[in-house]
Formats: structure tokens, C-alpha cells, sequence
């Protein structure tokens, strides 16, 4: 098998690599980023057309498939940029085209791509070790909706997203394999609590508390 890169994959890890260079100089890398400097910086990855690389074109993407993203992930890591590439379009975007309708996927994917909005990915709990699987967090029937309790942990970007996918027990025990849902919850959502900190790397994580939201 030939695994070496052809021309586009060539161009598109030296156009991220000249991106790092500017936004990121070896001097200031991994320091922490300020609100501007995040949004700056997210806004020149849209217009890259990074943040919607896996995303079909009619929500706005380029159709671009595992190795691009490893292309740009790889570029991003080397220059220790911020995780809003791997949380949101990596993580949550694609969950979300795996998962969405196609309503669901118009209504949020366009916004990921063009940098107006975040997404992060809430999977972890506090004594799982990990296993995303083990959930205590519930969602509840109510009416034509759900109301979702529990705690989450070390979710990445996650002080900074407008949406948040929550994975939520909806049937069996704690460490069942089954019966698991993903929930998009608004940030703003009452009784949601959402506690932001610095992790070792500089990069941003939170800690949820979901209280009848």
C-alpha cells in the first residue's frame, strides 16, 4: 500500500503550518489564550476552511476525510494550539453527523464550520476511570422533551461552547452498555452549572452540573 501524501495533503499541512507559525510562535507556545485571542484564532481556522473540513458541503464542510483531519490535528499539536479543533469539530462535529438528523445537522454544523459557534463533547464522570460507558447522569421523560441530572467531568473546550452533547443514562443500571442517549443541551440552560479551569497544558476544560435541565 502507498501511504505517502499526495499534492492536496501536502498543501494543506503547509498552509496549516504557516497558520501555526503565525499564531502560535515557538516563543509564546502553550500559553494560555485570551478570550480575543481564541476567537481570533478561530476565526482564521474558518476561514481556512479547517473547521468545517469533515463536514458534507451542503452544511458548509469540504468533505475532507481521516487523513486531513490527522494533517491539520498533527499541525495544531506540534505548535500546542488551543483544543477547539479537536473538541468541537473533531469530537462533537462528527458526532453529530453520525448521530443528527439531517434538521439537527443543518441546524448546527454551518455554525461549527464558520466559527460562530462551539461545541463540546460531555462523556466523562468522576470515579468511571474513563469508561464513558459507566453513566450515572439520567434523562427523564417530560412532557415532549427530557430533563437530564448529574455531573460530568473534564470536558474539553467545555466552558467555551455554545452546545453541549451530553451522553445520559435513559434505561438500566449504571454500568450497563445499553441504554445510553446523547443530549444537545444550550449552554444557557437553566440549572445548568458549568465550572471552567486551566488543565496542565493550558488549554481549557469544565466540570458540569446538570440539576433538572
Amino acid at each position: 500500500m502507498d501511504f505517502s501524501f499526495n499534492d492536496d495533503h501536502l498543501a494543506l499541512r503547509e498552509a496549516v503550518q504557516r497558520f501555526c507559525a503565525g499564531e502560535y510562535p515557538a516563543e509564546l507556545r502553550g500559553n494560555a489564550a485570551t478570550p480575543a485571542q481564541a476567537q481570533q484564532r478561530r476565526a482564521a481556522m474558518a476561514e481556512l476552511g479547517l473547521l468545517g473540513l469533515p463536514f458534507s458541503g451542503d452544511v458548509g464542510g469540504s468533505d475532507q476525510g481521516a487523513i486531513e483531519v490527522m494533517l491539520v490535528s498533527q499541525a495544531l499539536g506540534h505548535a500546542l494550539g488551543d483544543g477547539a479543533f479537536v473538541a468541537s469539530t473533531v469530537m462533537a462535529g462528527q458526532l453529530l453527523t453520525r448521530l443528527g438528523s439531517a434538521a439537527q445537522q443543518q441546524q448546527w454544523l454551518p455554525g461549527l464550520a464558520s466559527g460562530k459557534q462551539q461545541m463540546a463533547v460531555a462523556l466523562y464522570e468522576a470515579g468511571a476511570r474513563y469508561d464513558w460507558q459507566r453513566t450515572e447522569t439520567r434523562a427523564t421523560p417530560s412532557g415532549a422533551g427530557w430533563v437530564l441530572d448529574g455531573h460530568k467531568t473534564l470536558v474539553l473546550q467545555g466552558d467555551s461552547a455554545d452546545v453541549l452533547l451530553v451522553v445520559a443514562r435513559t434505561a438500566g443500571g449504571v454500568a450497563d452498555r445499553s441504554g445510553l442517549s446523547v443530549f444537545a443541551v444550550d449552554a444557557t440552560a437553566p440549572g445548568l452549572m458549568v465550572q471552567g479551569f486551566d488543565t496542565l497544558d493550558n488549554r481549557r476544560a469544565a466540570h458540569l452540573t446538570l440539576k433538572a435541565v
